[in-house]
């Protein structure tokens, strides 16, 4: 992990209140990559317990450093109840969404679902069900203000 990436981590452990935004893999004042998964598992304990973060956005990291098996950083978003605004860029992925890092994340949202406020997916290809996934999580978050699909190839009829 960069000394950029450690000061963020260090500031979401510390609830530090000038850090209300993330990005993992994302190139922003408030980014974070590592590639060593441990880093992602106290990631997601600092996620969990943060009261500060309003603004995530997630880039899966190229290097598959992050995978389905890191446990620890799903449940940390499934126990932060500060973050109102989610950004997920799948990057049009020849994998797809399902059964990836992406459907872990918005399966945590689909059980953290009140608190999210906007939710904005980006280069999505909804190949084998990945549509589905996408609908559901709309419908489990119950209080979405905001809804953005873009560059998704996703139809009005998919989601509903």
């Amino acid at each position: 992990m960069n000394e950029h990436s450690r000061k963020v981590l260090r500031s979401i452990e510390m609830n530090d209140t000038a850090l209300a935004d993330l990005g993992i893999n994302e190139h922003r004042r408030h980014g974070f990559n590592s590639s060593n998964p441990a880093d992602f598992s106290r990631l997601g304990e600092a996620i969990g317990k943060s009261a500060r973060l309003k603004y995530f956005a997630f880039t899966l990291p190229n290097s598959g450093v992050l995978d389905v098996t890191n446990r620890e950083f799903f449940e940390g978003l499934k126990r932060n109840s500060s973050i109102r605004e989610f950004l997920l860029n799948c990057q049009n992925h020849d994998h797809g969404i399902v059964g990836g890092v992406e459907h872990e994340i918005l399966k945590a949202y689909m059980e953290n679902n009140t608190h999210l406020t906007r939710l904005a997916i980006y280069h999505c290809g909804v190949h084998r069900g990945a549509d589905r996934i996408i609908a559901k999580t709309l419908r489990c978050c119950t209080n979405l203000r905001s809804i953005t699909l873009n560059s998704c190839n996703i139809t009005d009829g998919q989601v509903l």
